[in-house]
């Protein structure tokens, strides 16, 4: 891999607004400090706190670029001190505090994960905020074992359906709650596999009826 230029076209909002107020802006290489990699971006995702940050409405931590995007798949171009060389020219998935619409950006090497061969980049660059959201709060905070059941909220959004796989995944069956205005078949196809979805009767309805396992 060639070496990383001095300079690149990044992407910024020149002021608070809709997408038109995107534009490109020149911003120096960033160089990765101790724990962290230069990335070679090959996809970026687009955020919820990106749509925000464009409109105004929320704000880069201090210190952090104003080139938006905090999430990329991207190819490891330079290690910073304590990351091992061989990782040189491995994909990998990463979650930013900023930075990822640029072709380079730096990485926390502990906020990223290798990118199996089988995920293209356009969907790696989509999974680490979901990932790792919902790694924290399903098996870190929440101590999901093999086995149990949980009750997944706004189970047809993105982090809901990501929610039921990785559920799935660990062995547990899980319900899923999504409002009257959703297609009750669309969680049960992208999750797949067991639990039920409740949808008709609302959550309260479901835990007050006389057999609450029949979700449907």
């Amino acid at each position: 891999m060639s070496m990383p230029p001095s300079a690149m076209r990044a992407i910024v909002a020149r002021e608070p607004g809709d997408a038109d107020v995107l534009m490109f802006a020149t911003r120096p290489v960033p160089t990765p400090g101790p724990g962290e990699v230069l990335l070679r971006v090959r996809a970026a995702g687009v955020n919820r706190p990106d749509i925000m940050q464009r409109q105004g409405l929320a704000r880069p931590a201090e210190g952090v670029t104003d080139v938006l995007g905090l999430e990329v798949c991207g190819e490891v171009a330079a290690c910073g001190a304590g990351v091992p060389e061989a990782l040189r020219g491995r994909r990998l998935m990463s979650l930013l505090p900023g930075g990822g619409y640029a072709p380079w950006c730096v990485a926390r090497l502990d906020h990223s994960l290798p990118v199996p061969d089988a995920v293209d980049d356009d969907a790696a660059a989509a999974l680490p905020e979901g990932l790792f959201t919902l790694w924290h709060n399903l098996f870190e905070l929440g101590r999901l074992r093999m086995g149990e059941t949980v009750l997944i909220h706004g189970a047809a959004g993105g982090i809901g359906t990501l929610a039921i796989r990785m559920a799935h995944a660990a062995g547990g069956p899980g319900h899923r709650h999504c409002g009257p205005r959703r297609a009750p078949g669309r969680p049960a196809r992208d999750g797949g596999g067991r639990g039920g979805v409740l949808s008709r009767y609302g959550l309260r309805g479901h835990l007050s009826r006389p057999d609450p396992g029949a979700w449907r």
